[in-house]
């Protein structure tokens, strides 16, 4: 029996809005354009720069997938750190004599534009990585277009909200899906969105006074809350089941995936858990 690994990673869901016709050749281009931007990116108010450092493309499962490393370090007085292929695969910064270098690998999957982070970051590096894919993807779009870049998150946040005593103040803020969720409610949100040519949809709501807002009543707010996880975010003002008041930021619950495969097997591994996870049903 072969050694196994187990290991995690992060998913950011990077979606085009455009009128265009999208598609996985689309999505290959853009990245295919970003890592042609060898300079790295400022990412404010922070003083790290972050940049696109290698990229390989493979064929797993009948699907291309594209392969490669983030880089991200400070700059610090007048010290520039110069682009070389030959460093993406360094993970020590001392190797190319930029000692806080940090390197993360990535796998990009055009058909579900799905891009996976195997790194093990804190929440706030998490949503530094968020900005750059961002800013980055936009500032190489066309005029007429945009990129929206979502981290995926836990269905967690929901639980912690369906199980507060009251809910104070609710905000929500979705696009429609890639189509391949599996709850009713949620389905029945994104049908209408996309029938009504709803790009955004953007939620905010309070009780009346003395109530709390009622969430499991409203199947159109239960659907447009199975969005967040893979389509938006969420903040809500709760009252605990201690009786606490409490924020609830869907930025403080990233979805870690956790699988196991055998040595040398991670890359296939995360391509083939990612295709079982997020079937495909079109080229939203």
């Amino acid at each position: 029996m072969s050694k196994q690994q187990e290991f995690c990673f992060y998913v950011y869901n990077i979606r085009l809005f455009t009128d265009r016709e999208r598609g996985p050749v689309m999505y290959k281009r853009l990245f295919h354009k970003l890592y042609g931007v060898l300079d790295p990116q400022l990412i404010r108010p922070t003083c790290c720069h972050m940049m696109l450092g290698s990229m390989e493309e493979y064929h797993i499962a009948g699907t291309s997938v594209l392969k490669g490393y983030f880089g991200r370090f400070s700059k610090k007085g007048n010290t520039e750190y110069k682009h070389n292929n030959c460093d993406a695969g360094k993970h020590s910064g001392n190797e190319i004599r930029c000692p806080d270098f940090q390197v993360m690998e990535y796998i990009f999957i055009p058909v579900l534009h799905r891009l996976c982070l195997l790194a093990r970051l804190d929440n706030m590096s998490l949503l530094m990585v968020q900005k750059f894919l961002y800013e980055a993807l936009n500032r190489i779009a066309r005029a007429d277009e945009e990129v929206q870049v979502t981290l995926e998150k836990s269905r967690e946040f929901l639980q912690d909200i369906l199980n507060a005593r009251d809910i104070l103040d609710i905000k929500l803020h979705v696009s429609f899906s890639n189509q391949d969720l599996n709850d009713e409610y949620t389905n029945l949100v994104d049908s209408q969105l996309r029938e009504a040519e709803i790009e955004q949809l953007e939620i905010s709501g309070r009780p009346r006074d003395g109530k709390s807002v009622k969430l499991k009543k409203s199947e159109f707010l239960m659907g447009a809350a199975g969005l967040v996880p893979s389509n938006g975010r969420a903040t809500v003002q709760i009252v605990n089941s201690k009786g606490e008041k409490q924020t609830v930021n869907t930025s403080n619950y990233p979805r870690i995936f956790r699988i196991r495969c055998g040595l040398g097997e991670k890359f296939e591994a995360v391509v083939y858990h990612m295709l079982k996870t997020y079937p495909r049903r079109n080229d939203a």
